[in-house]
């Protein structure tokens, strides 16, 4: 024999399994939330810290910026992969040739860019031992005006 009370639902048992669904789904969305906001608070740290960009930049990209007086004015994580940079004198402010000097060996010549004088080019051929010499050639339609020139060295790996 069954009981007929327990037989059909009152609207007192829906509103209490509803109101625990309810419950469950908040909390469910509330840590997914939580989780999130945590991961993306901890990437932003990590990506404000100039040692992680470094690194970045060192795997991806890796580059050097300095001018034609031999300084080195940035280091975007190719010096890891250079000894040295040493700039020959030429004409004016444009030099004759650059030579740079890896720290191991690189296959392919580093790719060398002007970043004040357009029209510069560098076709690179091999020096002494590991060396890359850079002859720089070109530049004559624009002058910047710009009395220490400086370079981009990206390290094509």
């Amino acid at each position: 024999m069954s009981d007929p009370e327990n037989a059909t639902p009152t609207v007192w048992s829906i509103t209490k399994k509803s109101a625990s669904a309810i419950t469950v789904l908040g909390v469910l969305a509330s840590a997914l939330y939580g989780i999130t906001s945590f991961v993306d608070s901890r990437i932003e740290r990590a990506l404000a810290d100039p040692r992680v960009l470094e690194a970045v930049a060192s795997r991806v990209r890796p580059a050097v910026i300095f001018d034609s007086k031999n300084s080195i004015l940035a280091n975007q994580g190719g010096l890891q992969y250079i000894n040295s940079i040493e700039v020959v004198p030429g004409d004016g402010t444009v030099p004759r040739e650059i030579r740079i000097r890896p720290a191991a060996f690189l296959s392919v010549a580093p790719l060398l860019e002007s970043l004040d004088e357009p029209g510069l080019n560098g076709t690179a051929s091999r020096g002494e031992g590991t060396e890359w010499r850079p002859q720089i050639t070109g530049g004559g339609y624009v002058e910047s005006g710009a009395v220490n020139p400086r370079f981009r060295l990206e390290i094509l790996r």
